[in-house]
């Protein structure tokens, strides 16, 4: 997220059973003139709807979002006992072209941290996920032609205002700052 001329744009984000609730309230001094480029080119883009159980590699990919009490990936396999693959509070699982990514993240109080999961089938039956970081909590996650965009909320301090940054989760899961122009 730009911000120009005394501009600024914050974001709050709560989840509640599972739907993510997402406000923007913009402020901008007299006379400025606001730049917003990510959201501007996402303006055509398709919000994803939280999705939280997900048929996978002969079972099914399960997640779990308890807020401040923690979270869990779980893998269901058909007729065996599920495993956990990550412990972290998932907001979405998305299937992708080459496999299948879980996002997830946390706003309370002073936490503020996001993250993407690459799951991949293993050779003993049970998924595994590997974690990428993302600097702030997940906002937003939507469509925009064969890319997965998701805003993050990250704050430098409990105080300061909170700033967007954008991330694009290309088609082969991997994840990079978009570039807004």
């Amino acid at each position: 997220m730009a911000v120009v001329a005394g501009c600024s744009t914050e974001s709050l984000a709560r989840m509640r059973s599972g739907y993510l609730i997402c406000i923007v309230v913009a402020a901008c001094g007299s006379g400025a003139v606001s730049s917003a480029p990510c959201e501007s080119m996402l303006a055509t883009a398709t919000h994803l709807e939280p999705q939280l159980a997900i048929a996978a590699f002969g079972g099914r990919l399960v997640g779990s979002n308890e807020g401040e009490w923690g979270g869990k990936l779980t893998f269901e396999p058909s007729g065996g006992s599920p495993a956990v693959l990550a412990e972290d509070n998932i907001i979405n699982i998305i299937e992708m072209p080459t496999g299948f990514v879980a996002v997830a993240g946390l706003a309370h109080l002073s936490i503020k941290r996001g993250a993407v999961y690459v799951i991949d089938p293993d050779a003993g039956g049970i998924p595994r996920a590997e974690g990428r970081v993302l600097p702030g909590n997940p906002i937003s996650i939507k469509k925009l032609g064969a890319d997965i965009i998701i805003a993050t909320s990250v704050r430098t301090s409990y105080t300061s205002p909170a700033k967007l940054e954008y991330f694009k989760l290309a088609p082969d899961r991997s994840i990079a700052p978009l570039k807004c122009e």
